[in-house]
């Protein structure tokens, strides 16, 4: 909810964080054969849900920005908010350099 994992954990817990999620899915690859089996069914199941039940809730999603960002005619991957009419609102971070 906009608020930087920075402010909860160490950055040596972040570095830690960071490199294993480098080589997750080989690793998940590597013990079961696949990497693709179960994650992209659960996350459209979650967003056909957020849509159908109007959760207003937080994802990464690709959208089409119009100022967002500073940028135009791009669909880029972005956090927004979705309800009953899909991409409700493209959620703005303030992003460090």
């Amino acid at each position: 909810n906009s608020v930087p994992v920075s402010k909860f954990i160490s950055k040596e817990r972040i570095d830690e964080v960071s490199e294993a999620t480098k080589v997750g899915g080989a690793t998940l690859t590597k013990m079961l054969g696949t990497s693709a089996w179960y994650a992209p069914g659960a996350a459209v199941s979650s967003l056909v849900q957020a849509i159908a039940c109007d959760q207003k809730k937080m994802f990464p999603c690709s959208a089409l920005l119009e100022g967002e960002y500073g940028l135009n005619d791009l669909c880029i991957g972005v956090p927004v908010i979705l309800g009953k009419n899909g991409i409700e609102k493209i959620v703005e971070l303030e992003l460090d350099d």
